[in-house]
């Protein structure tokens, strides 16, 4: 078969090539894991293949040859033969495109970002900053600690909630920016999709630093030329290189540091990402003084406290903002009450009495201070009635969150206040439930409009029951604004029947979760079809859909269901007629489904909540729904890049070489492309393979799963490692540093340190949530060929070509003792069950048996061959070993 230069690139995106790529196998199937070959689906385009003479011709696809590598790619094409063996040429009009251009603009947005972090994004105009001549103190501090030469690079400024964090965040940043010293700013907030998680962390403030420093925009700009996929890449290797390397190159040291300012840190949903964060960023030290000071708010969360635990106390500078003297705090609060309340000069209301008092009952919080302000001026005519009724209440509460719950109350009550029936009564406190509830545990704020379509209320009612909720909900007049919560102790309070006392305020955070998946469920069935853009074209690509487009047949309720259905789902605690409400949506939607979620380029999403649904719906009680699960699980996670590249495909490609018996496949064989016919049919039955795991530019030697069969590790010949989600094949870090083959690697029997070993002679340890070097252990003098951790974590054994077993400590690096006496190399090392002893087998042909406490060989036992692999046995009495099992009970092993 003759392929003209146009397909090459087609090629290139849609088959992986022998040596390079992993694959996971269904355990259900095989219980293991191979380096094995495989290809992934290409795109059909009616509108894409002529034959030479510019004539459309019938199109076929022809399915994978399970028996032979050259046939196993999978292509479209345009057919003169009756068989594909006899394929005469073909000409591609229309290939993948190429790298786009290089010009920055165009560069630095292929960052995904998240603009609304910003400490002056447009959604935040409204956010204050703190008033002249209030927290001096505090804000002399850390201008001294900014600008002045203190070796530690970290500010961490903690307290409880509502004590003004966020406010003295936005001050810093609104400060260095006006000085043109701000590097960046990041606000979380775990009611934003963007800001509860750190995925766009380190590229908005890398953006945000290409356009501070026109040099450091050219470093990065050159990082993104050169790691295309970099918004993919672990937050380690998105760190690395587009933040510290581009600033470790600025050879003119500016005369006084930039300041990055990350508000919020509690509210990033992933504490392994937290405490990532802040591991990273002590690394900034070795950019050396002057260079980048980093100013970090949150709550003293347990992950956020130990973080710090971690990292050196002369690095990182830490205030406690609640621990601030009383004395202090109060001239504080008092100039924020009269900046607020200031309404009526003339008749000196509200009277100094009155804000003394306010002060005082507002024990220190700031947020119970602007939460009382924002509920005397919503009053209006009753402004004053509403003072009274704070300054009237129950002042024998103490601490600060019974004090929040207190405000809290008073406003609830007062909202649905009125002369009411009893029946009135109970269906203003039902809408108040649905809206208030479903706002507070929306996982991404809806607008008003959008809101009112997903719970399907008349806006009318939605409208009036927030009303008078404008102190504790942020209602916007733009109807594109989002609805938020003014602060998260406001979720906290709604949540829990402890704090908030009244049940039929409360909220019942099951009971939502579940009518929030209920009414997802039915916005998708009534919205959901084939092609719901009006596309046309199955070649057109997700990237190709304008905002505009989207917006109109995607809305933002309609793409919020599709995204969060399942969690919900999840949190509402699964029965029967749920499962059934999932069955039927399946039967009809699921492809529409999986469509939507390629259009919002997110079907990894789609393969992370099928796994969801798995271990929700039992097998015993919906073996039909259970079946259909696992198919479509395989499905997407089969065909998760074509569908994420061109979603019409999964109509097309993903549909057609769907196997034959494949329940998804059968389900909407009558929504498969009309035009597209196969040479001969496709497989019968989904095989073992679940899916391909590729980036690896050389052989890949070794796989292994982290001990929460989370993560899954490849050590390849192109000197790296490899870190993969093991659910949906993301990439989640690439580990670089070894400069030889890599030979081996392992977790820690926590899963939180990784070790290689490498043919440059080196073990290194890894951070494995962050991809951070922990350490390299140096000392053999040859290839190190097999590294293992001792059970109880503190061991690190390492067997090398030098002939030599060397001993590490896990913790600190530090060499515990060599184990010699092979004469050939080693090739492999474990520990016993109980820790006490290690085996070692090597090319000398025998297998060496040593005592770990006194670091001497207990006995030698001679093979008929070198054993590459061996491992002990569940209670330790005997070696498993490629060559058969070699029984140890029997030599009577006596440990001193």
């Amino acid at each position: 078969m003759e392929v003209t230069e146009g397909l090459e690139p087609l090629i290139k995106e849609t088959c992986v090539y022998r040596q390079t790529s992993l694959f996971g196998w269904d355990t259900k199937a095989h219980g293991e894991l191979r380096v094995v070959q495989l290809s992934f689906p290409a795109l059909i385009d009616p509108d894409v293949l002529t034959d030479g003479y510019g004539n459309h011709r019938r199109r076929f696809a022809v399915p994978p040859d399970s028996q032979s590598s050259h046939d196993s790619k999978i292509r479209s094409m345009d057919v003169r033969q009756t068989s594909c063996r006899q394929v005469g040429r073909i000409i591609v009009t229309k290939s993948l495109p190429r790298n786009p251009s290089d010009d920055p603009s165009h560069l630095l947005s292929l960052l995904p970002t998240a603009p609304e972090a910003a400490f002056n994004a447009y959604d935040s105009r409204h956010d204050p900053t703190c008033l002249p001549g209030t927290r001096a103190d505090l804000l002399k501090q850390i201008e001294i600690w900014a600008d002045g030469s203190d070796d530690r690079h970290i500010f961490w400024l903690n307290g409880w909630a509502g004590t003004g964090k966020s406010t003295i965040a936005r001050t810093v940043a609104r400060h260095y920016h006006e000085q043109e010293r701000l590097g960046a700013s990041f606000f979380f907030s775990r009611d934003q999709e963007n800001r509860r998680h750190a995925g766009k962390v380190f590229t908005s403030i890398a953006t945000q630093l290409a356009k501070q420093n026109a040099v450091l925009k050219e470093h990065i700009c050159k990082a993104v030329i050169e790691y295309r996929d970099i918004a993919h890449q672990s937050l380690r290797d998105q760190w690395t290189r587009l933040i510290f390397r581009p600033l470790s190159e600025l050879k003119a040291r500016p005369s006084k540091a930039l300041t990055i300012v990350i508000d919020a840190l509690d509210e990033c949903e992933n504490e392994t990402d937290v405490r990532g964060i802040i591991q990273l960023f002590a690394e900034a030290k070795s950019l050396g003084k002057g260079r980048l000071r980093l100013f970090l708010t949150s709550r003293q969360d347990t992950p956020i406290r130990l973080g710090f635990e971690k990292i050196p106390e002369d690095q990182h500078h830490v205030f406690v903002l609640h621990s601030i003297s009383s004395s202090v705090v109060e001239p504080d609060l008092l100039t924020f009450f009269r900046h607020e309340l200031n309404m009526d000069v003339s008749k000196q209301w509200p009277s100094e009495a009155d804000m003394a008092r306010l002060v005082e009952r507002a024990g220190g919080l700031f947020i119970w201070a602007a939460t009382a302000c924002r509920f005397i001026k919503g009053g209006k005519r009753l402004a004053r009635k509403r003072l009274a009724s704070i300054l009237d209440g129950d002042s024998v509460m103490k601490g600060s969150e019974k004090k929040l719950d207190e405000i809290y109350m008073m406003i609830l009550v007062q909202s649905i206040s009125g002369d009411y029936d009893d029946q009135d009564r109970e269906e203003l406190l039902e809408l108040f439930r649905e809206v208030v509830g479903s706002i507070v545990i929306l996982f991404d704020p809806l607008p008003t409009a959008a809101l009112v379509r997903l719970l399907d209320k008349p806006k009318e009612e939605v409208d009036q029951t927030l009303n008078d909720l404008h102190s504790v909900l942020e209602v916007s007049k733009d109807p594109g604004r989002p609805i938020r919560v003014v602060h998260p102790s406001f979720h906290d309070f709604l949540l829990s029947q402890e704090r908030c006392t009244n049940v039929q305020l409360w909220v019942d955070e099951y009971k939502t979760h579940r009518d929030l998946f209920v009414s997802c469920i039915k916005l998708m069935t009534a919205s959901l079809k084939q092609d719901i853009c009006e596309l046309g074209r199955p070649g057109t690509r997700a990237a190709e859909v304008d905002e505009t487009r989207m917006d109109e047949y995607l809305p933002w309720e309609l793409r919020y269901a599709c995204r969060y259905w399942v969690e919900h789902l999840r949190r509402s605690r699964v029965d029967l007629a749920g499962a059934r409400r999932v069955n039927t949506f399946f039967q009809e939607h699921l492809l529409h489904w999986l469509e939507a979620l390629g259009l919002m380029q997110a079907a990894s999403e789609g393969v992370r909540m099928m796994t969801i649904l798995q271990f929700l719906v039992t097998p015993d009680e919906n073996p039909e729904l259970r079946d259909l699960i696992y198919d479509a699980r395989r499905f997407v996670l089969y065909n998760r890049w074509i569908i994420d590249e061109a979603p019409l495909q999964t109509y097309c490609s993903a549909l057609t070489f769907a196997p034959q018996r494949s329940l998804t496949r059968r389900l909407f064989r009558r929504e498969m492309a009309g035009w597209l016919h196969t040479l001969r049919e496709t497989q019968k039955d989904w095989s073992s393979l679940l899916q391909t795991l590729e980036g690896h530019t050389n052989i890949v030697s070794v796989v292994t799963f982290s001990p929460d069969g989370q993560l899954l590790a490849s050590a390849s010949n192109d000197y790296t490692v490899r870190l993969w989600d093991a659910a949906t094949g993301a990439l989640r870090g690439s580990l670089e540093g070894h400069t030889g083959w890599v030979s081996a690697v392992t977790f820690s029997p926590d899963g939180q340190l990784l070790a290689s070993a490498s043919h440059d002679q080196t073990v290194r340890l890894w951070d494995a949530a962050t991809g951070a070097l922990r350490g390299s252990l140096e000392g053999h003098t040859a290839c190190v060929s097999a590294v293992t951790f001792s059970p109880d974590g503190q061991l690190l054994a390492s067997a090398s070509y030098d002939k030599t077993v060397r001993l590490w400590d896990a913790a600190t690096g530090a060499l515990r003792g060599s184990l010699e006496g092979h004469t050939g190399w080693v090739r492999a090392v474990t520990f016993s069950p109980d820790g006490q002893l290690l085996a070692s087998a090597s090319h000398d042909k025998t297998v060496r048996l040593w005592d770990i406490k006194h670091k001497k060989a207990l006995y030698e036992i001679s093979t008929n061959g070198y054993i590459p692999k061996l491992s002990f046995s569940a209670d330790g009495s005997h070696l498993i070993t490629d060559m058969g099992r070699i029984n140890i009970s029997r030599y009577a092993l006596v440990l001193g």
